[in-house]
């Protein structure tokens, strides 16, 4: 990439150029910076004047190929304003990846598709990426947010070397340099992440400190337990967000007491502990020592949003509730801290510690209006009625160490027992059983009690089947569900005339469907086989009325996207014997079968994870 000229001729007072940021003091039209037709599509031919593009049409443009960076690229060796105007853009948010090995990628050389190493006659894409941001004069200070990832040359053999003699590897120290000097030139970057395996040291954690702007910070600690030297992460007094992920008391982690202290504009908190401590039984977590500075001088934590990942470790309420004002959250978190589900049976050598967190007291977060967990338990669906305003209830099918459980529509097994078909699994859903069943409607009972009228997002889990009196009790609770995930029982898709007229506001459904009590395992009038017969059948239904909210239906793991309407022909026949027909035009909802990426961000798909959000 190149760098333009400045803006101005000789003997003229310099104007700054155009960017995304300052169209409105240059004027939308944007004058004389305003590109002409021919930059923006080469050899096209002006009859009479010359057409100018108003720079805000030109920003608009831009918002919808800001994640294609090639595109991005290509605009900025086109002409010099659209130089200025997609760098920023292009610059905003950097991914970089890393990669032990050297990858290939398929080219097109001469007509036919090639392997070419990545960064063949160069350095790989991840080292010519931090380059840039360290040489280039203007990638710097467009950056907003900076994120690295991956695996960097520094194997367990080195890292056990170095630590026998006393000191950090060679490629760590150079890694944080490298970031040190590109952190440098980000003068304005809001949001960082560090995901490598490698360690931050001191001299990057202070690059951060130095950023006014930085409002977001997440940090992976590494998992080798060879000795390596620690540091007290310094003082980031404007930070927002901090999310520590693979926290591990016994592979010498950063202290972060003081820079969780010292931010007091801190609104979110995730702690991600390593799962090795509860996979062994270890019970090494103290929460109160990641807060003592709190704890000590009496000052509380004002967080709106909690989340808590693997935590193994005895309960400290009455600490923590010094070190945290438990009624300003409004979203919490936790997974794979309490245990298997309250229905599973099996032994289980944390049982002690779990069950501790769980009899807690019932009146924490009482303003929380999100709750995200993967265990299921009667403590649990109690503590619902002392809290008022929950809009969001996700209730995982995700379990730590096991498969999902929506493979296909229909599940592994269909029947109503709810039994797994794979005795490798660890847990055995007996959703048939009288414990299961009688958690169940607990669950459902105190969801359409405490939230049924503030109530936008469910998830409910698949491994309980939903009879058509329970969604009918669902709907009439909660009217203003707009996205719903559910195992519902039904021998055809009649469940859609039973949900939509009835949830004017659904914007996304996501279902596994069982067959009724009574009827085989696979309902022969459902057209698992072909999910084009699926798809004529889903436009059809929702060509009729009450439909017209919804864009997203999930049936196991097939997914449609509803997107606006189309006219058909169709045959309809004239008598009653159907022996004659005639073609009709008629009105369909157009529905296209997309891909799970495609529904990443939809609540029900996004949330319904293992991961940090």
């Amino acid at each position: 990439m190149y760098d333009h000229p400045r803006a101005g001729s000789a003997g003229q007072p310099h104007r700054d150029p155009p960017t995304p940021y300052n169209i409105s003091v240059l004027g939308g039209a944007g004058g004389s910076f305003a590109p002409s037709l021919p930059s923006l599509v080469p050899g096209s031919i002006l009859i009479g004047r010359a057409e100018f593009i108003p720079l805000n049409l030109i920003a608009h443009i831009l918002t919808f190929i800001e994640d294609d960076a090639a595109s991005l690229a290509a605009l900025c060796a086109t002409s010099r304003v659209l130089y200025y105007m997609a760098l920023p853009v292009l610059w905003k948010r950097v991914h970089l990846q890393s990669f032990n090995g050297v990858r290939s990628r398929k080219r097109n050389r001469d007509g036919e598709f090639k392997e070419t190493p990545e960064g063949m006659g160069g350095a790989s894409p991840f080292s010519v990426a931090l380059n840039a941001l360290v040489t280039h004069p203007n990638a710097g200070k467009h950056v907003r947010s900076l994120g690295l990832e991956g695996e960097y040359g520094e194997g367990d053999a080195e890292l056990e070397r170095c630590s026998r003699a006393g000191r950090v590897s060679e490629n760590a120290m150079m890694l944080n340099i490298c970031v040190r000097a590109a952190l440098d030139r980000c003068t304005e970057l809001q949001s960082f992440y560090w995901k490598l395996q490698t360690r931050l040291l001191p001299t990057t954690y202070q690059g951060l400190a130095r950023l006014k702007d930085l409002k977001s910070l997440h940090v992976r600690f590494p998992s080798s337990r060879a000795p390596q030297p620690t540091c007290e992460i310094p003082t980031m007094p404007h930070l927002k967000r901090l999310v520590v992920t693979d926290y591990d008391p016994l592979c010498y982690p950063d202290d972060i007491s003081k820079m969780i202290f010292e931010a007091q504009d801190l609104e979110e908190l995730q702690l991600h502990f390593s799962p090795r401590m509860r996979d062994a039984g270890e019970p090494s977590v103290q929460l109160s020592h990641i807060v003592r500075r709190n704890i000590m001088a009496d000052r509380k934590m004002k967080l709106k949003r909690v989340g808590v990942y693997n935590l193994y470790g005895k309960p400290e309420t009455e600490l923590l509730l010094r070190a945290c004002d438990v009624s300003l959250v409004e979203e919490f978190t936790s997974i794979n801290c309490f245990g298997k589900d309250e229905d599973e049976t099996g032994a289980l050598q944390t049982n002690f510690t779990d069950q501790a967190w769980v009899e807690g007291p019932y009146e924490l977060f009482p303003l929380m209006k999100m709750w995200r967990v993967d265990q299921l338990h009667r403590g649990h669906a109690k503590s619902f009625l002392h809290r008022k305003g929950l809009e969001r209830i996700y209730l995982l099918n995700a379990r730590h160490g096991q498969p999902p459980d929506y493979e296909s529509p229909t599940g592994p097994d269909s029947s109503t027992d709810g039994s797994a078909t794979d005795s490798s699994r660890t847990s055995t859903p007996i959703s048939g059983s009288m414990r299961s069943s009688s958690l169940k409607d607990l669950y459902l009972d105190t969801i359409c009690k405490a939230a049924g009228d503030t109530l936008k997002h469910l998830i409910f889990p698949f491994k309980w089947s939903m009879s058509a009196a329970m969604i009918a009790k669902l709907i009439r609770s909660c009217p203003s569900l707009t996205q719903l995930s559910a195992c519902i029982e039904c021998n055809d898709v009649k469940v859609w005339k039973l949900l939509m007229p009835f949830l004017k506001q659904l914007r996304a459904l996501r279902v596994k469907m069982v067959s009724e009590p009574g009827c085989s395992d696979t309902p022969p009038n459902l057209p698992w086989q072909n999910s084009d017969d699926l798809t004529e059948e889903l436009s059809k239904l929702l060509a009729n009325g009450g439909y017209d909210t919804l864009r997203y239906i999930g049936i196991g793991d097939m997914v449609w996207e509803a997107v606006g309407w189309e006219e058909k022909i169709e045959k309809v026949p004239i008598c009653d014997n159907g022996e004659q027909f005639k073609e009709e035009s008629v009105r369909r909802r157009k529905v296209n079968k997309v891909s799970r990426e495609h529904v990443k961000d939809v609540a029900i798909w996004k949330y319904d994870t293992l991961d940090v959000i």
